[in-house]
């Protein structure tokens, strides 16, 4: 890069005795920064085209002369490469005073920084003056500092340099001579006086000579010395000789004192300026704030996303490093690098400059901040470069699950954690965020990323899908890519994801991949026996028996060679019914008794011979025998069980659209593993609105609070001209909030993702805006959560139907039971209402609510059984039974009125005894009186009486498919 020399004129001597001293003394504050760059990574190199081995960071020397020597290479390299360098400076590496005041001649100069042990020429020092041209070499310092050996080394160099040195009687004086070179008359930001920069020359102080050198180098300013107390005469006499009228104090009083800045506005100076932080850290941030503040005109080029870190006491480091950070084309492309200090940790001044960098620059690209070292990890720790990269970046690296294409194979609700199978010829990648909406870019990227079996994958002629993860919602949601291969995954096949230096992500993300991988999972050899069953219940006339088995013949069939039957009547086997391919059928007995019906007894048993079943992988069944059973009188519910709540689509909500404009709407939806999830979402409330105190002219400030007990999220615009993307960051910096939502930007007019952030709320209004769930994109109804429930009844014994009347397959009946409760909650009493019409009126809205109806699509059952499942969906939390309901059954019975009581007497009283309908229907026999003698049947076909809570038990599974809404 080429930098103008301003040359300014000299002001009068009037005009300096009028002007007044200016002393401005600046300050680090910690403050909370708004937002932090997008990502952040450190810059490392491929240092020997190996892919196996790590990249490494550039100017990370071994020493302090091989870090020196890394930097003057890139700056060669900028320049154009070997024997392009045509003037360098040579300095000592252990007495680096003399070196640290050469930053400004050595940017006028454009030329490196060397370093040398003091009496011996480092060998690769000569290797860089003879392999770059070096036809003029400045020694810096006397002979005390670089020795006259190490001149004449330098002269007897095969391309023969002219040796010449910068020194003086003292250090200051030395720093005096090197900016006498520069002929005077550059001027400090935004000024035109001439200027200098004066900082501590004690060998403890020198950091602030060191940071402000890639500034003094952009500029081309005098860096002076002096002591803390006494401005020196070398000094004194080039201010008061070049007629230096703005001097640029660097540190605070303890480095130059306030007697220091006296004597400089005694001499003639007409502006002392200060810049001074707490720490040393703190003065660099100061210094590198200007690049984009008051020197931001002056300094430009400078970097957009780039920072150097130096250690404290890496002064031959920091030293070095000034012509690389001011205008390296090879390592910046000569942009001006802030340089910022650390120590064994990273300091506070320097960590909140980081976590203020913008996540996007002017035209809404996000910021990806890359972070140099200048030294290796003994100067910049791995711990302070790590705690850099967290300070420096807001969003975290993409994450990637790798699954089998689309379906939940292990039907948990979660389609991202299901390995690719044997036999696939595709897998999904499913990203933690969108990526590039290129699918060229996506495919170069995924080729470059997606290994199988340590290899680049082989893609398919149409390489990759890409589609969003929920385009009813937002087109820019996390994205799933599916990856069509050139074969078919081997069990045992390992697909990774390969961390690389690529940067992924829309519009520009920078956003790095974090590596996985999964294995294909072997083939699972099936050696499960087929499993068989069978029911027969005494005074019935069939067993029912069941077949366990996906991988059945579709003519699959059992006949009566498949059965024994052991009976103490005599008894034997009667008819099978069995339809071709079904998994279930009957078996009939018929009774040898001359007086029997054909009718199970007591002690008969059926066996399943052996061998009788088979599946496709020929497993064959083992031979089971099943006792006939006593049917239970009076069954009763002995349990009501719920699965875990399965949220099946999430509730989604829009910023207003007078805050966003009609096209770019804002997405709030409900985060599928939140508090908010399936129905219970739709029930949230949000508020935004603008508090009448509002000021655009102010900072931002935007107020979220979350009322959990009225679920409403209440969203107030304080102060300040709010983008996008400020809102997005302030609702989820909310623990809450974040908790149970997320936040979607929509793309641009391009169809851009991300490209919205900076894009402006207009907030100018004072009405108070509570949107209502978000309509789908090409129709207006909701986008509203779900939930899904399973409901499990167990009876504690055999019954044949559930309902009231045997045969039948009404369910409404045991619904109402346990659905009261719910429907109580619902409904609540009502005025003037019978409790019990209020009662049967919610239970239909619950059932409604629910998916469930009064038939047997309602439930599964299937007799005999001794349980009932119901499956329901709805979009109303308020409609799903809770834990600890109680479900309160009366026995069900026929009714009826009785004159006498059991032993003949006559009652006092007829009594109607009013017909309760039953629940369920067993398959026991009435034998004999009510005890209390008033009803002439006890219905022991029919349920008995049961109080029941609901519980929560893993073995009852949530649905496995989505049910029709």
């Amino acid at each position: 890069m080429n930098t103008t020399h301003k040359r300014r004129g000299r002001r009068s001597l009037a005009a300096i005795l009028a002007a007044m001293l200016m002393a401005s003394v600046l300050a680090v504050v910690a403050g909370s920064p708004a937002q932090a760059a997008n990502t952040s990574s450190e810059v490392l190199v491929d240092h020997d085209s190996d892919a196996d081995t790590a990249p490494v960071r550039e100017f990370g020397g071994r020493d302090r002369y091989d870090t020196a020597l890394r930097l003057a290479k890139d700056f060669a390299e900028g320049k154009g490469g070997l024997n392009t360098v045509p003037t360098a400076f040579v300095a000592s590496g252990h007495k680096l005073v003399d070196a640290v005041s050469v930053a400004g001649l050595a940017g006028f100069l454009d030329v490196p920084i060397l370093l040398t042990p003091g009496d011996s020429l480092h060998g690769r020092v000569a290797d860089f003056i003879e392999d770059y041209g070096v036809d003029n070499v400045y020694i810096l310092g006397g002979a005390g500092a670089v020795s006259d050996e190490v001149a004449e080394d330098i002269e007897a160099l095969a391309n023969e340099p002219t040796v010449s040195r910068i020194e003086g009687a003292d250090r200051y004086a030395t720093a005096a001579a090197a900016a006498s070179k520069l002929g005077g008359g550059a001027a400090w930001c935004g000024g035109e006086d001439p200027a200098a920069i004066l900082v501590n020359g004690g060998d403890m102080s020198l950091v602030d000579a060191m940071m402000v050198g890639p500034i003094a180098h952009r500029l081309q300013l005098p860096l002076l010395m002096t002591t803390a107390d006494e401005l020196p005469a070398g000094t004194a006499d080039f201010i008061e000789g070049e007629d230096i009228e703005h001097v640029v104090i660097v540190g605070g009083t303890d480095a130059v004192s306030d007697d220091v800045a006296t004597a400089l506005s005694d001499s003639g100076v007409d502006t002392v300026e200060r810049i001074a932080g707490d720490t040393p850290a703190g003065t660099s941030v100061l210094l590198a704030e200007l690049l984009t503040g008051d020197c931001k005109d002056d300094l430009t080029p400078t970097a957009p996303s780039t920072v150097a870190l130096v250690s404290q006491d890496g002064l031959p480091d920091g030293v070095a490093a000034a012509p690389v950070l001011s205008s390296s084309s090879d390592f910046a492309d000569g942009f001006l690098v802030p340089m910022l200090v650390v120590g064994d940790t990273l300091p506070a001044a320097v960590r909140d400059y980081l976590a203020a960098t913008p996540q996007a620059d002017s035209d809404g690209n996000k910021v990806n901040l890359t972070i140099v070292a200048i030294g290796g990890a003994g100067a910049v720790s791995a711990s302070v470069m790590s705690a850099a990269l967290d300070a420096a970046a807001s969003s975290d690296d993409l994450t990637v699950k790798i699954a089998a294409t689309g379906g939940d194979l292990d039907d948990d609700g979660d389609e991202t954690d299901d390995p690719p199978q044997a036999g696939n010829k595709s897998v999904d990648l499913h990203f933690s965020d969108n990526v590039i909406d290129d699918l060229t870019a996506l495919e170069s990227m995924v080729r470059d990323i997606l290994e199988i079996n340590g290899a680049p994958a082989r893609l398919a002629a149409t390489p990759v899908a890409h589609a969003g993860g929920n385009s009813s919602i937002a087109d820019c949601d996390p994205d799933t890519v599916t990856v069509n291969l050139a074969r078919e995954l081997k069990p045992g096949d390992t697909i990774s994801i390969v961390a690389t230096s690529l940067k992924f992500g829309a519009n520009v993300d920078l956003r790095s991949i974090s590596g996985t991988s999964v294995t294909v999972p072997a083939r699972v050899v099936d050696r499960t026996r087929p499993a068989v069953s069978a029911i027969g219940i005494v005074g019935q006339t069939t067993f029912l028996v069941s077949v366990t088995e996906d991988n059945l013949a579709l003519d699959f069939v059992l006949d009566g060679n498949d059965f024994e039957l052991s009976s103490s009547r005599g008894s034997t086997l009667g008819a099978v019914g069995w339809t071709a391919g079904a998994k279930s059928g009957t078996v009939a007995v018929v009774n040898e008794d001359a007086d029997a019906t054909n009718l199970i007894h007591a002690g008969d048993r059926l066996t399943i011979k052996s061998g009788s079943v088979e599946d496709d992988n020929e497993n064959k069944n083992l031979q089971r025998s099943f006792t006939a059973v006593t049917p239970q009188k009076s069954p009763r519910i002995t349990s009501v069980l719920m699965s875990s709540l399965k949220p099946l689509t999430q509730a989604a909500y829009t910023v207003p659209a007078v805050f966003t404009g009609a096209e770019t709407l804002i997405t709030i939806s409900a985060k599928k593993d939140g508090a908010a999830a399936g129905a219970v979402g739709n029930d949230w409330g949000f508020v935004f609105d603008v508090a009448s105190t509002y000021d655009d002219e102010k900072a931002t400030d935007i107020d979220v609070r979350v009322n959990s007990r009225d679920a409403t999220v209440f969203v107030r615009f304080n102060n300040g001209k709010a983008k996008f993307a400020d809102l997005k960051a302030e609702l989820e910096d909310n623990s809450a909030f974040d908790a149970m939502f997320e936040v979607s930007l929509p793309a641009d007019e391009d169809g851009v993702c991300g490209a919205t952030e900076n894009n402006n709320l207009s907030i100018d209004t004072n009405s108070r805006q509570e949107p209502a769930l978000r309509a789908l994109d090409d129709d207006d109804a909701a986008i509203m959560g779900q939930t899904q429930v399973a409901i499990q009844v167990r009876f504690n014994g055999y019954v044949e139907t559930i309902g009231n009347t045997p045969g039948t397959t009404d369910h409404s009946e045991l619904l109402a039971d346990v659905l009261d409760r719910t429907a109580s909650r619902v409904q609540g009493k009502g005025e003037g209402v019978p409790l019990e019409e209020v009662r049967a009126v919610a239970v239909g809205r619950v059932r409604t609510a629910l998916g469930l109806s009064d038939n047997a699509t309602a439930g599964t059952f299937n007799a005999p059984g001794t349980t009932v499942r119901y499956e329901a969906l709805t979009t109303s939390a308020a409609m799903l039974p809770q834990l600890r309901d109680l479900v309160d059954t009366d026995a069900g019975h026929a009714g009826d009125v009785r004159t006498t009581d059991t032993a003949g007497d006559a009652l006092d009283s007829d009594t109607d005894i009013d017909p309760v309908v039953a629940i369920a229907i067993g398959y026991a026999a009435d034998e004999g009186h009510d005890p209390d003698g008033k009803r002439d049947t006890v219905d022991e076909d029919k349920n008995d009486s049961s109080q029941v809570r609901i519980g929560r038990s893993s073995s009852v599974d949530a649905p496995d498919d989505p049910l029709a809404s």
